[in-house]
């Protein structure tokens, strides 16, 4: 599934909401949280089947919004992209001695393809996890090493994100299967609705004899709306078996499926929390840079060589944060100085525009003084 990355909502969140849900197919309290979220940190959007990344990422810009390509999106993936969703079993780090344990156990030269270094998310040993790294050492590690546990961090963040998705998914497709197995239990007969539409052509023929056009039509309504409640209700009654049998075998074919699928991606869920993995990756980077976007840019950072250690990913991802948000501030700031500038000048036209009516109406007012003061002069010139 496709993802585009979401990185503010911009000024316009009213707009930037209804966008969300064309694209990602969210209910309005859904896209609303996703939007409102946005102000914590950036955050991934599942895509809708046939949406581009390029097509969601244009449509939010186009709303003020600002938003790039996600972890998965039309083409290519980065190195921590493709370590993030590799299938390798992942690699002790050995904090005494910088090197990997298991360049250790076969002496080969150090690859330099992190894919093939890094893998799953966890080690396991029965049902508990086992981090690549205690946290309280992270800060020793160098440069490589943190990018390593960067990219482990990254797989448990993005497994969270991909359990949520699916279970909005697999709730919107539960909850459309109930919808379709409701509309088969009120579906009436063919005999039902031919008698209906007979009824309703009588009605309009005895009103094209007895009214005008127009009462044609209304007669012609009423007849079937009537005959509908009426005709229509018997018919389910004597068919309310019939078409109860078929919603329940609908629901058995379709609905069943989705629910064991339910139940699966809950057992996963309950599975991820019991483990212990989240907790290890929140020491990490912390609640507030726990999301897979935020994480994929601390990367980034110590990849292109920005920083050297965690410590300063983070702080100059804050750095970096705290920059758009003061450009944003400054943004709405300039905006509203525009907005207010604009309507000084309306409010400066407006009130030239009453003074020259108040002008013009004085004016006015004198003039008809003075012809009042003519027409009498006159009349009392020719009484």
């Amino acid at each position: 599934m496709a993802k585009v990355r979401v990185n503010s909502s911009g000024p316009n969140k009213v707009k930037v909401i209804k966008v969300v849900r064309e694209i990602s197919g969210l209910g309005l309290k859904e896209a609303k949280d996703f939007v409102d979220g946005l102000d914590s940190g950036p955050a991934n959007l599942d895509l809708l089947p046939g949406v581009t990344v390029s097509q969601a990422a244009a449509a939010l810009e186009a709303e003020g919004a600002s938003a790039s390509s996600g972890w998965t999106g039309d083409s290519g993936n980065s190195s921590f992209q493709s370590a993030v969703h590799s299938g390798n079993e992942p690699t002790i780090i050995d904090v005494e001695n910088p090197r990997m344990v298991s360049e250790e156990n076969n002496n080969s030269e150090p690859s330099n393809n992190l894919t093939s270094e890094l893998s799953a998310t966890e080690v396991i040993t029965g049902t508990t996890f086992q981090p690549i790294v205690e946290s309280k050492k992270v800060s020793q590690l160098d440069r490589e090493d943190t990018m390593k546990v960067l990219v482990e961090v990254g797989k448990i963040a993005q497994e969270e994100e991909d359990i949520a998705a699916e279970q909005r998914m697999l709730a919107q497709k539960k909850s459309g299967l109930l919808n379709q197995a409701e509309e088969l239990r009120h579906v009436m007969s063919d005999g039902a609705k031919k008698k209906i539409w007979i009824g309703t052509g009588i009605a309009a023929a005895v009103g094209i004899l007895i009214v005008f056009p127009i009462g044609t039509i209304v007669l012609a309504i009423i007849a079937y709306f009537v005959l509908k409640a009426i005709i229509g209700k018997k018919d389910l009654e004597e068919h309310a078996a019939e078409n109860n049998a078929n919603a329940e075998r609908f629901l058995e074919t379709n609905l069943n499926p989705v629910l064991a699928q339910i139940d699966d991606c809950n057992a996963h869920e309950k599975d991820f929390y019991s483990s212990g993995k989240k907790e290890w990756a929140l020491d990490i980077v912390g609640q507030d840079m726990y999301y897979s976007a935020c994480i994929e840019d601390l990367y980034n950072l110590l990849q292109n060589r920005r920083a050297d250690n965690l410590k300063e990913a983070l702080n100059k991802y804050d750095d970096t944060q705290h920059r758009a948000r003061m450009e944003e501030m400054q943004a709405a700031i300039k905006n509203a100085s525009e907005l207010s500038a604009e309507e000084a000048a309306k409010q400066t036209a407006l009130a030239q525009a009453i003074e020259k009516n108040s002008h013009q109406a004085a004016t006015a007012a004198k003039a008809t003084a003075y012809h009042t003061r003519q027409i009498d002069k006159n009349t009392r010139r020719f009484r």
